[in-house]
């Protein structure tokens, strides 16, 4: 009799987690999700939000895990629509507390599979190949602290060599698209334009190309700046929501902020 329970118990929870996962397709996870909770921690805390932004077009994601970017690839099968997985690269900052990040990090890395929940369709659940949920999130939208993750988009240059920017004739800006690898501006005279590479906290431009109209002195200087920046800069950081483009040794060439 003791047998029997136990088979149709397990049988009832196999049945309610195939309730639970119906009807699931990996398109449904694209775009920003918050992350909740991860692994052995089932809240997050503080002013660090963690999240991830799946993108379904390219199989790709991107993120923050309170203390790195994440980012990388989504693996799906063709066959079974709720398996998924994440291959899980970040960058290699250190900070005071790692062990929400490394939670986050390890419980993407299990993730075999997911559900949209039958109660609430803003919230996914993601489960490892035992089918444990190792994490939970909820449909999510880009708040002011969290633009600042990120490369992609449009950048205020405002100060270079620790020199303000602001009085050049025309605003200094770069904006970047991950989806090309380019980027275009102004350099406080000139539109200026090109391509770049990027690895972790790696940055570096090329085939950088200027037009060539004439503006006062000042501005041709802040230009010349701006140009030898695009040369020589190798490392990038977001430090107090400002984007700081470094030499290969580590030396701030200039400092950017996200456009309101």
């Amino acid at each position: 009799m003791k047998k029997l329970l136990m088979v149709l118990s397990i049988a009832s929870v196999a049945a309610s987690c195939a309730v639970e996962k119906r009807q699931c397709d990996v398109s449904q996870l694209n775009g920003r999700w918050d992350i909740v909770s991860a692994g052995s921690i089932a809240e997050m805390q503080g002013e660090q939000k963690p999240f991830i932004e799946v993108n379904v077009n390219d199989l790709s994601f991107a993120g923050f895990a309170t203390c790195n970017r994440i980012f990388g690839s989504v693996v799906t099968d063709s066959i079974v629509s709720d398996k998924v997985a994440f291959s899980v690269a970040t960058t290699r900052m250190m900070c005071s507390d790692m062990s929400t990040e490394t939670a986050i990090v390890e419980a993407l890395s299990s993730v075999a599979s997911f559900a949209i929940s039958p109660e609430d369709s803003s919230r996914a659940l993601f489960y490892d190949v035992q089918g444990k949920v190792v994490l939970t999130a909820v449909k999510g939208v880009e708040s002011e602290e969290e633009k600042t993750v990120g490369l992609d988009g449009a950048w205020n240059i405002v100060s270079v060599d620790g020199v303000s920017t602001s009085t050049a004739e025309t605003a200094t800006t770069l904006t970047f698209s991950m989806e090309t690898f380019t980027f275009y501006g102004n350099a406080g005279c000139n539109s200026i334009g090109g391509g770049f590479e990027m690895s972790d906290d790696s940055l570096s431009f090329s085939n950088v190309h200027v037009n060539s109209a004439m503006c006062s002195e000042e501005s041709m200087a802040i230009e010349s700046k701006i140009l030898n920046v695009l040369n020589n800069t190798k490392v990038w950081t977001i430090e107090n929501k400002e984007l700081h483009l470094k030499s290969a040794d580590g030396l701030s060439l200039a400092v950017l902020k996200r456009e309101e």
